[in-house]
């Protein structure tokens, strides 16, 4: 439940996802999850206390949480509404690729994550027997992109912006 008192589930092959609303005003306690996480905020804003730092998180923020990670979250004025993925720690070879992001916390802004997670959420609502290849797809991408803006952070910039910076 992602400690929302109303929240819509699905389990897929190797990931459970999660839309949560959460009302105004509302604030959990430091707390972990079994499995790592990835929020995304669809709608309303909470403040996210991890790692050491409070992030604001409104509208296309979206936050990785490891396993264990220990942190609380104060819901804003206008409620929440989030996209929550939770990657099956079972599945290692699966999510051997996506290890930078979840067994880090991050904190970023992304309006193509959102889109993709508002898409993922609407194929909860989906009777038939393509939304739940259609929901791993959208998580799969919202996975990609975070891996690869991983890499594209860790890599050192070209030589040629060394050099026109200097």
């Amino acid at each position: 439940t992602m400690g929302s008192p109303v929240f819509r589930s699905l389990d897929l092959d190797g990931f459970a996802v999660i839309e949560a609303w959460f009302p105004a005003g509302e604030h959990l306690a430091r707390h972990t999850h079994d499995r790592a996480c990835v929020a995304v905020m669809l709608e309303g804003s909470f403040d996210l206390a991890m790692a050491g730092r409070v992030h604001h998180c409104p509208p296309t923020a979206v936050a990785t949480e490891p396993a264990g990670e220990t942190h609380a979250n104060s819901i804003g004025d206008s409620g929440a509404r989030v996209a929550v993925i939770q990657p099956d720690p079972d599945r290692a070879e699966l999510l051997r690729p996506f290890a930078r992001i979840l067994d880090r916390p991050s904190h970023r802004h992304h309006a193509g994550i959102a889109a993709c997670a508002a898409r993922l959420t609407r194929e909860l609502d989906r009777p038939d027997d393509l939304a739940s290849l259609a929901a791993e797809a959208a998580v799969l991408e919202i996975l990609v992109v975070l891996g690869r803006l991983a890499l594209d952070a860790e890599r050192s910039p070209p030589p040629w912006l060394l050099r026109a910076q200097e």
